[in-house]
């Protein structure tokens, strides 16, 4: 079977050039005059966070985890302790269980990659035709890319996350 090959080739004159230069410089000034607000807004934000926190540092109580007491109502406190979950999770789907506070059912998948197309100023390639490599992925790729087989449409009816009731 013969393929045809072909390749587009374009050019910009004197005139163009400058143009987009010009208008490259217009860009970069107004990215420069509206990044320099947000960027104020920003460090102002950090600052009242900075306060807020070290104003919380200060009123923290610390307690029991065994015995808590209604005294601390209303306060910001802090405890440690073991965390322990009542029965164990189970993923029915792949006989899977555990005695865990959270368990998550992560999906991937062996899927062909294609290189990507490198292009130059002057002309557009096209992906030699048997160029593809495997590779484990976690998002669906368009069936385009292959014709042995389909994926579903989305990976989030696969993917779940399960968490204990009770701790």
């Amino acid at each position: 079977m013969s393929q045809d090959h072909f390749s587009v080739t374009s050019s910009t004159g004197w005139f163009g050039r400058i143009g987009n230069s010009i208008k490259g410089i217009l860009i970069g000034l107004v990215l420069i005059v509206v990044s320099v607000p947000v960027l104020f807004f920003n460090e102002g934000r950090a600052v009242k966070t900075r306060k807020t926190l070290e104003e919380g540092a200060k009123s923290v109580v610390a307690v029991s985890a065994e015995d808590p007491s209604s005294s601390n109502d209303g306060k910001l406190i802090y405890f440690t302790g073991k965390a322990d979950a009542e029965g164990s999770l189970v993923d029915d789907e792949f006989k899977v269980s555990a005695a865990a506070l959270k368990l998550r059912r992560k999906v991937e998948f062996y899927n062909p990659l294609f290189p990507a197309l490198r292009s130059s100023p002057t002309a557009v390639q096209e992906p030699p035709a048997k160029s593809k490599f495997l590779a484990v992925t976690n998002r669906v790729l368009s069936p385009q890319s292959f014709s042995s087989h389909g994926n579903p449409p989305s990976l989030d009816s696969l993917q779940y996350l399960w968490n204990a009731g009770n701790f």
